[in-house]
Order: C-alpha cells, then structure tokens, then sequence
C-alpha cells in the first residue's frame, strides 16, 4: 500500500513539473464611459518571480476617451479575443482550453459587460 501511495504521488508531482506558467496575459476593464472607453489606460510588461513567468497587463478604468487597446500587444496572446467575443454574445463567465501549435493556452474571464471585465490567458510550456 505504501507503495501505491508513493506512485501516486510521484506521478502528481511529474504531471505538475510537465506544464510549466510561461505567460499570463491579464485584461482588466471597469467604468468606461457610455462610448465604451476610458480615462486611464495602463499597460505592463514584467517577470513575475513568483511563477517565474512574464506577465503583460491590460488595465483601463474610469469613463474618458482612450481605447483600451494594447500598445505593445503579447506575441503569445491568442484566446483574449475568444472571451470578449464571449462575452459580447452574453456568456459573462467562462473558461476554455485550446492547444495552438503544440502549446497549451487556457483563459478565465469573469463579466458583467465587454466594458466591465477580467480576462486571463495563460500559456503553459509542455516541454
């Protein structure tokens, strides 16, 4: 039994080292303005010590004249405009999952409209 629980472990622990966080791609939007647009828009790009992977944050709030539109757009971002396109078809909350050129993308989105979102996409190295 003792080794059971050893295997099972080891093949826990092996599956969690095979998909490692390379990219989070982060959208925040909140009170834009009756055009759909915004007073602030800010855009980072940093390394994240805690995951050991880069992040690219999208954040625009309060009501204004600016897009919210990236600037430097992420290479890796690829299912940020599924959620939106999501979320304009009314589906407010939601996950999906898709493999593009062998590497696994996830993304999580939480709504209340297109102008008042949280997005994330996650891009994972499988090698």
């Amino acid at each position: 039994m003792k080794k059971f629980f050893v295997f099972v472990i080891s093949i826990f622990l092996f599956s969690q080292l095979e998909l490692l966080c390379v990219s989070k791609i982060i959208v925040e939007k909140g009170n834009a303005g009756q055009n759909g647009k915004y007073n602030k828009v800010n855009e980072w790009h940093f390394h994240d010590p805690k995951c050991d992977c880069d992040v690219h944050k999208l954040s625009c709030w309060e009501p204004g004249y600016i897009n919210c539109e990236w600037e430097h757009r992420p290479s890796m971002m690829r299912l940020v405009e599924y959620a939106e396109d999501q979320i304009r078809k009314g589906l407010l909350n939601g996950t999906y999952e898709e493999i593009i050129d062998g590497i696994r993308h996830t993304v999580e989105w939480n709504a209340t409209n297109i102008y008042n979102a949280n997005i994330t996409e996650t891009v994972y190295d499988t090698n």
